[in-house]
């Protein structure tokens, strides 16, 4: 994770910065699966409690980077963003763990789930589990629509507290990890 490659999303009256890096981020996710990238992460450099501002930054070493670049997965976007060309980490930088979280907010799949696993009737489900057990996150939020499943979801994203070491994991098909860390700067 020694290289950087910015993404920033420019400004366009007829199209809002949230729907283009929504696009922005299914294309890359797509990249990332198709290339099986394990050794690529990201962050938001600009986020703000829900907003992620207007900068996808990709973390990597400078081949990976490279060749991630070259695969041309953003070529529908080039009205819409400026790519910055792969550069070095500054000396000295922290590091932070970008990562998914998930909230059991949805009391209907809950129910769902447990009236399949329990065999048990809609009305018991919903004594067991109340609309109360909802659980709302105060996150910024990707809308991605799922290739395998066909589901829109929301993937939400929480950047973790500064650290003084970098910590080693792989990164997901989504550019995150619960146990990596990426450059912050």
């Amino acid at each position: 994770m020694d290289h950087y490659c910015d993404i920033k999303i420019l400004e366009n009256p007829e199209i809002s910065p949230n729907h283009v890096m929504n696009t922005l981020f299914g294309a890359f996710h797509l990249a990332l699966v198709k290339g099986g990238y394990r050794d690529v992460g990201i962050s938001f450099p600009e986020v703000k409690g829900k907003s992620f501002g207007s900068c996808l930054r990709i973390h990597g070493s400078e081949g990976a980077l490279r060749n991630l670049v070259a695969d041309n997965w953003w070529k529908g976007m080039r009205d819409y963003i400026d790519l910055s060309e792969v550069d070095r980490v500054p000396q000295g930088t922290k590091f932070r763990k970008v990562l998914r979280v998930q909230a059991k907010s949805s009391p209907d799949r809950l129910r769902r789930r447990l009236e399949r696993r329990q065999g048990i009737t809609p009305e018991e489900a919903e004594r067991k589990i109340p609309d109360s057990v909802a659980r709302k996150l105060e996150l910024p939020y990707l809308q991605i629509s799922s290739k395998s499943s066909g589901h829109d979801f929301r993937l939400f994203v929480q950047h973790g507290p500064l650290l003084e070491e970098r910590q080693t994991n792989s990164f997901n098909s989504y550019g995150l990890s619960a146990g990596g860390s990426i450059p912050w700067f």
